[in-house]
């Protein structure tokens, strides 16, 4: 049997329109703090809101309800905001930790030979690792590459 999540943005009471709702009402107040061991980061509602929805509204324009995204981040905010935009337009997250440098990408070819996604949301840095070794993988030029931590052509309110 298999579980779609694709609708659930549409849901009275899903946490996207919890986010929605929270930064509406109280747009400075932490949503989330990341804790680095030499600094602490911090993503407000309003921070987090925004970029969830510039996120979700570059994979409508993919049409990607229903679909499988990929989430390859390091740990980081950067992971929260694709998250949080995968929920947004209605694509299904697959999280995965990205390759390690200078490490084959078997594992993450196996990642993408199983869940067959249709699109990767990552880093530029991990993107720039990913493309050095593409030419060399067929598996990796399956998927629609997305660095979000880049500035994305569509707006929020798309």
């Amino acid at each position: 049997m298999e579980i779609s999540f694709g609708k659930i943005y549409m849901t009275g009471s899903s946490i996207v329109r919890i986010l929605r709702e929270r930064a509406n009402e109280s747009p400075e107040v932490c949503a989330y703090t990341y804790l680095t061991g030499r600094e602490t980061l911090t993503l407000t509602y309003a921070e987090l809101d925004i970029r969830a929805r510039t996120i979700a509204a570059h994979l409508q324009q993919r049409n990607a309800a229903g679909e499988r995204a990929l989430l390859l981040y390091p740990p980081s905010m950067d992971y929260i905001a694709g998250f949080y935009g995968c929920l947004a337009a209605g694509a299904i997250a697959v999280p995965a930790y990205p390759p390690r440098m200078n490490r084959s990408l078997g594992r993450l070819e196996a990642i993408i030979d199983d869940a067959r996604p249709k699109f990767a949301l990552t880093t530029e840095q991990v993107l720039r690792q990913i493309r050095e070794h593409a030419a060399e993988s067929p598996v990796l030029s399956r998927v629609d590459w997305i660095a979000t931590d880049q500035p994305l052509p569509e707006s929020a309110d798309a």
